[in-house]
């Protein structure tokens, strides 16, 4: 691809020194853009300069890998709606959503991004009033005007971003300020005035909201003045979090088996094949169960030649559990994990879980944090849905006794050893849902204690839905109690813990209940968790042998005691 790069310093060394360096002698024209205190001043001025239709826009901080110009050419630029796209940045990147299976989302970075310039100069290019958020301003303005932004996550390039943490505060408050005076954004006036009512993050915060609230104010003033007071109305899907999340690399990389559960979804599952398409781990194979009858092998095999599928289907619906012990056996991968067919893996997942896994030997199982996504059925045959609602979920704070009370880990949050399967099987066959609780039980029962949380990955590693509908949702509730109580009355499942992991759940429940109480809602919570009794528990010498029902029924003790204190 043909591109235009400008080059910004933020202090002072040789650029055509370093560009050379870094773009492999090639002949790119580069035009150079000294930092100053409205950034957007200079790179509009730099912008002027460019005369290829793509401009990538990077800093002097930043070394692309080797193969840049071949992994950004996988990306087709040709939609007539692409207007910008950000590049993945190491040792440390940004947690974004994007659509695992298009790599669309809804925001992007103003540096190491590649633009497409007429587009970026039909929207009047880059605020020059701001010191800050203009990747913010300019992502609201293209979606505003109906174009595309996307994530590139197989173009890497490694940053060093010089900011304290008070600072990194401070632009993400200010950010969603101007915002919500440039546009109908409303989470960014909320958050303000809640921080400056009651500060809480470090001292002084209160007086440097306020010159941030004067300044961006009077930009967007400016901003609407010249839209005659017409706010362009935005309501994103999900609003970008700002954690950095270390990249992980393997030396080499072991046989990886993802086990893929479906039943008459072909579309579905399509999708759900293209994120595994999108990896950028590469030794897996996909081992797909289909529960019941063929219906999806032909698609599989014609739309998927790259991927190493084994296909299996059952002839009969044999049910959720049989169809996972059924893909672990068929699985020849030193790890294993599950990807249901409406479910989906970010491009970096079986990457990262590997990375994780090899760096602890120790540890069965791990755990990563998830994108959950609200789902809104429309058709049952051909299924369709629609998504209305995304937000991230962490699982990394998991005890044992919160594994007692629900299932915490969704299936596809979690990577596991083949061996521990092995040692103590994997689902139960007798219960019609939470057959994956089953599995977490049976891992947590032979694994060390901190396999729950260590090593955990709290990015988002896959995307994973739950009905809208209410009613479905109670449904769905009521069928899992019965399940449950079956699952959790199980004592051939037996944890030792100690008199140290018991004070934690005193105190994490009594935490948790404090919470819930402010918001009113310790009685809806408890009415949605299976129960099996209250018991409370002796502690004689420094451990004890419990069984899930045990932990359970400890929980619920726990729970009403500090409830009615």
């Amino acid at each position: 691809m043909s591109v235009d790069i400008i080059l910004y310093s933020r202090r002072a060394i040789d650029l055509p020194e370093y560009a050379e360096k870094n773009f492999f002698g090639k002949n790119y024209k580069i035009i150079y853009a000294k930092a100053e205190k409205y950034p957007g001043k200079v790179l509009n001025k730099a912008l002027k300069k460019c005369q290829n239709s793509y401009v990538l826009i990077t800093t002097a901080d930043c070394v692309f890998e080797k193969d840049f110009e071949k992994n950004i050419d996988k990306f087709e630029f040709e939609h007539p709606n692409f207007a910008r796209a950000e590049i993945r940045t190491y040792p440390k990147e940004r947690e974004y959503h994007y659509s695992p299976v298009t790599f669309q989302t809804e925001y992007v970075s103003a540096f190491l991004t590649v633009f497409n310039r007429e587009k970026l100069e039909k929207i009047g290019g880059f605020d020059k009033n701001l010191t800050e958020f203009l990747g913010e301003d300019t992502s609201l303005g293209f979606k505003a005007a109906g174009e595309i932004l996307y994530y590139l996550p197989f173009v890497g390039c490694s940053a060093t971003v010089d900011c304290n943490e008070n600072q990194k505060y401070l632009n993400e408050v200010g950010s969603k300020l101007i915002l919500s005076k440039k546009y109908k954004y409303k989470p960014g006036n909320r958050e303000f005035w809640q921080e400056f009512k009651s500060p809480k993050s470090f001292p002084g915060v209160r007086k440097l909201l306020l010159k941030e609230y004067a300044k961006d104010s009077f930009a967007a003033l400016k901003y609407t003045f010249k839209n005659n007071f017409q706010k362009i109305e935005y309501n994103p899907n999900f609003a970008p979090k700002r954690g950095n999340y270390p990249r992980e690399f393997v030396k080499e990389e072991p046989l990886v088996s993802v086990v893929v559960r479906t039943h008459k979804r072909k579309e579905v599952l399509r999708r759900t094949l293209k994120s595994l398409e999108n990896q950028l781990y590469k030794n897996f194979e996909v081992v797909i169960v289909e529960d019941g009858e063929n219906t999806a092998e032909n698609m599989v095999k014609s739309d998927f030649p790259s991927l190493n599928i084994n296909y299996f289907a059952t002839g009969e619906n044999v049910g959720r559990g049989r169809a996972g012990n059924i893909g672990i056996e068929r699985a020849k991968g030193k790890y294993v994990c599950f990807l249901d067919d409406d479910d989906y893996y970010y491009a970096d997942c079986i990457s990262t879980f590997v990375a994780k896994l090899e760096k602890f030997p120790e540890a069965g199982f791990a755990v990563s944090g998830g994108m959950a996504y609200e789902t809104e059925i429309l058709n049952t045959d051909p299924y369709e849905f629609t998504v209305n609602k995304i937000y991230p979920i962490s699982f990394s704070h998991i005890t044992l006794m919160d594994m007692c009370v629900k299932c915490r880990i969704p299936m596809c949050c979690g990577m596991f050893r083949r061996e521990l399967y092995d040692k103590v099987g994997g689902m139960r066959e007798d219960i019609g849902g939470d057959e994956d609780w089953a599995m977490w039980l049976k891992f947590l029962s032979v694994s060390k204690r901190t396999d729950i949380a260590k090593p955990d990955i709290p990015k988002a590693l896959s995307m994973f839905g739950y009905p809208r509908d209410i009613a479905v949702a109670k449904k769905r509730e009521e069928n899992y109690a019965v399940f449950d109580k079956i699952m959790l009355s199980d004592e051939s499942i037996v944890f030792t813990v100690t008199k140290d992991e018991i004070t934690l759940w005193q105190n994490t429940v009594k935490a948790d209940v404090e919470h819930l109480k402010s918001i009113g809602a310790e009685k809806e919570y408890i009415s949605t968790l299976p129960c099996l009794g209250c018991r409370n528990i002796e502690l004689t010498g420094d451990e004890i042998s419990l069984t899930p029902k045990q932990i359970n029924m400890y929980y619920h003790y726990l729970y009403n005691k500090y409830v009615n204190e």
